[in-house]
């Protein structure tokens, strides 16, 4: 029920976005990437990547015909958004946390799934072709030239605090003073976005040091033994929590989603999920008293 409502949510925020669109192409400036109700077209894509793999996952438990239309629907409006938010590393992470979730599925689902990435792909590849000039090659070559100005400066910023960090705004706050580019032409471009080092595990370094890095380490490490049981145990759930969890760390890379305010609550459920599930925390058992079934 809390899957389908942040699903129906997004749907809200996708419809925003597309009138977002269609509101700048009436300014005459249809380069503009969406962010919706986000702030931020890549965190914005990451949050829609993310609805996609639920809505795979509400599919398997479908239990109308009507729900089917529904689901398919929202997945159609839910991928347009995503795809005008032109975010270059939600859409791979979101190839690879699709193939997480249908890895160990029957060869139908995977022929159709691979069928369906394969257009969007293409639509992806048209859309920024027509738009930015550019096709996802180009701009991945763009996006890791414009962070590495910023990695670097964010090495020397966790090599000065290797400890404790800088805190939380620490790369807002202090990040000009180390990050800078040789070239000209990427100064502004690179000032502009210095809320965090744009990199996962960089932004954990930076922001809380080794401490704050080896927490989240130790996080990982737990969530990855308890989702190991739930592969043993052929789980319904498993599918959907490896994929999210795979989608962190692809676009991890170029970026720190869990700096989203949304998206880092979804990191907490879906760990908190996971951990409750595989311990046994959430297993209800019904027993039998005076003729009567109570759920305990």
């Amino acid at each position: 029920m809390v899957l389908k409502i942040v699903t129906y949510l997004s749907v809200i925020a996708a419809i925003g976005g597309v009138i977002e669109k269609i509101t700048f192409i009436l300014l005459n400036r249809p380069e503009h990437r969406i962010f919706s109700s986000f702030g931020n077209p890549n965190m914005t894509g990451a949050w829609f990547a993310n609805i996609i793999l639920i809505i795979f996952y509400l599919q398997g438990t479908k239990k109308s015909s009507s729900e089917t239309l529904t689901y398919n629907l929202v997945i159609i409006l839910i991928s347009v958004a995503l795809l005008l938010t032109e975010s270059t590393g939600a859409f791979i992470a979101l190839i690879g946390g699709i193939f997480i979730y249908y890895i160990n599925k029957n060869k139908k689902e995977i022929i159709a799934v691979c069928t369906i990435v394969g257009l969007l792909s293409l639509l992806f590849v048209f859309i920024q072709n027509k738009i930015t000039k550019t096709t996802p090659i180009g701009e991945i070559v763009i996006s890791f030239n414009s962070r590495i100005g910023i990695w670097e400066g964010s090495t020397n910023m966790f090599f000065k605090k290797p400890i404790l960090g800088w805190g939380l705004l620490g790369t807002f706050e202090r990040g000009s003073n180390f990050i800078f580019s040789d070239d000209p032409s990427l100064h502004n471009q690179i000032i502009s976005f210095l809320i965090h080092p744009h990199n996962l595990w960089l932004t954990f370094l930076v922001s809380t040091g080794v401490i704050g890095l080896g927490i989240y380490l130790y996080i990982k490490f737990n969530l990855y033994k308890d989702m190991t049981k739930l592969y043993k145990e052929k789980n319904q759930l498993f599918p959907l929590l490896a994929a999210t969890n795979a989608m962190i760390i692809i676009q991890g890379i170029v970026d720190c989603t869990l700096y989203a305010p949304q998206l880092g609550i979804m990191f907490v459920c879906m760990g908190a999920i996971t951990y409750n599930i595989a311990n046994d925390k959430m297993v209800r058992k019904r027993k039998l008293i005076k003729n009567k079934d109570i759920t305990v």
